[in-house]
């Protein structure tokens, strides 16, 4: 069911994965007891969003400013959240983009390489075929 691979082949072997040479862990009741006790489930999210995108509507929010607090200007948004120029300018030039494109998430899924990228250009070829995995179908855009 929900035990990964090494889990399962260990159930029905009767092996313990976590055992030097897959010795044996008594009964199917002493392990049954012990299953909960040895394993546990996590979620890691080892995403980071860039710098501009985490902090975009922060500066867009000095930059505009509120009834009680008039508009700030880039450097001073800036240096408010301590940030470079720069890094505000970015934020700044992503908030633009996305307006444009009338998107509101700053990611955007890819179903394949762009044309004009040179360095992928394995899907070109006439031979090649994308069959995503599966539980990962293509959404309709």
């Amino acid at each position: 069911g929900d035990s990964p691979p090494f889990a399962q082949s260990a159930e029905q072997n009767g092996d313990c994965p976590l055992c030097p040479g897959g010795s044996r862990i008594g009964s199917k009741r002493e392990r049954d007891i012990l299953r909960p006790l040895l394993s546990s489930t996590i979620a890691v999210d080892l995403f980071n969003p860039s710098q501009r995108v985490a902090l975009r509507s922060a500066v867009l929010e000095l930059r505009r400013g509120t009834a009680e607090r008039k508009p700030m200007s880039e450097r001073l948004a800036a240096s408010t959240l301590g940030l470079t120029v720069t890094a505000a300018q970015r934020a700044a030039a992503l908030d633009r983009i996305m307006r444009t494109k009338g998107i509101t998430d700053p990611f955007v899924p890819l179903r394949e390489p762009p044309l004009n990228y040179p360095k992928l250009r394995r899907h070109l070829h006439p031979r090649y075929n994308f069959t995503p995995l599966p539980g990962f179908p293509i959404e309709p855009w």
